[in-house]
């Protein structure tokens, strides 16, 4: 798959003298450290900070009973709305 690449760089190492392919080395491997430091940074953030929790039956369902009085707020705020609406529209006929 990548044949082409490698035979390309193997073709341009063997022009770089043995100070520019250490210098390379040390910088690919720096590279690779901040790499590692942005993968660790990325699993501190959501959604891989859930991991744990999801493992959790009680906290899932205390999730989940959560999201449904949301859900439950937002139909009677929907409704409350509605009301108001109607009232607005006959009051005005």
């Amino acid at each position: 798959m990548y044949g082409n690449e490698l035979n390309q760089l193997k073709i341009q190492s063997a022009a770089l003298t043995a100070s520019e392919i250490l210098l390379r080395n040390d910088v690919m491997k720096e590279g690779i450290k901040i790499l590692y430091q942005q993968v660790n940074e990325i699993k501190l953030q959501y959604p891989f900070t859930i991991e744990e929790q999801i493992r959790d039956e009680e906290w899932v369902a205390k999730e989940v009973e959560k999201i449904y009085e949301q859900i439950t707020q937002l139909n009677n705020y929907e409704k409350e709305l509605v009301t108001n609406y109607s009232n607005l529209i006959n009051s005005n006929e």
